[in-house]
């Protein structure tokens, strides 16, 4: 387990480099984003005019055929957008809603999963295990004074475990607590029904992030319920390990 002073560190580094990498990934991927919309603009005129200009005669037809062909309209890459990005990649949620187009965001990419994804394992399995471990301090600290006061004998060592596994139950039921609120906060503020809701928040926890529901028309509530959830599914990983019992 980290010490606090680690434990800070590493988060400092964490969220500077996904700040950077957002700002470097935006610097990149914008201009051609642009230049990617204005040539798909251009295309939907013309086509639109040839259709116009057609009316419903074969040639028309062709047209609306290679209307419909138009690749989708890419991102904007705003800076929300960007950081969205970067700790989607760097959590190894990567859902695939936003992705890179140039060789430089594509090796951006690589060095923000190689650099990030072991960092954020660290900082939350760290984080899970050091609560997980106060919790069953306080859990046998309890056990060890009622056994005092009603027999005048310490717990055992299968008392001490059983505090120790109770406090790793613990863990997972705050996990889990705030897996059904996250669900139902994006549930409530995207009008989504429920079970879709819990499918992304668990999809994001597991670091699965299959990517056919996001929250891209909002990234900055994305930012949030992603670095929750994210952290939340890690640290219940590392909370379910249960710490060694007192000696």
């Amino acid at each position: 387990v980290l010490s606090t002073a680690q434990l800070l560190a590493c988060a400092g580094a964490l969220v500077l480099l996904v700040l950077v990498g957002g700002a470097l990934t935006r610097a990149v991927e914008r201009p051609a984003a642009r230049r990617a919309q204005g040539e798909l603009s251009a295309a939907r005129e013309g086509l639109v005019s040839e259709l116009r200009a057609a009316g419903l005669r074969d040639e028309g037809l062709g047209a609306l055929d290679r209307l419909l062909e138009l690749p989708a309209v890419p991102p904007n890459w705003s800076y929300v957008e960007s950081v969205y990005y970067a700790l989607a990649t760097v959590t190894g949620v990567g859902y695939g809603d936003l992705v890179t187009a140039t060789g430089s965001g594509r090796l951006l990419a690589v060095l923000l999963s190689v650099m990030g994804v072991p960092l954020v394992v660290l900082i939350s399995v760290s984080a899970g295990e050091a609560l997980s471990a106060a919790a069953a301090e306080r859990l046998a600290g309890r056990m060890e004074t009622r056994a005092l006061a009603r027999s005048g004998r310490a717990p055992t060592p299968r008392t001490t475990l059983f505090a120790a596994a109770s406090a790793a139950a613990a863990t997972l039921a705050a996990a889990l607590t705030l897996l059904l609120l996250l669900a139902a906060c994006v549930a409530t503020g995207e009008r989504w029904a429920f079970g879709e809701a819990l499918y992304f928040i668990s999809s994001t926890m597991t670091g699965a992030g299959f990517g056919d529901v996001t929250l891209l028309n909002a990234p900055l509530a994305a930012l949030v319920v992603l670095l929750l959830a994210t952290v939340a599914g890690f640290a219940a990983g590392g909370g379910a390990t249960p710490p060694p019992p007192r000696g």
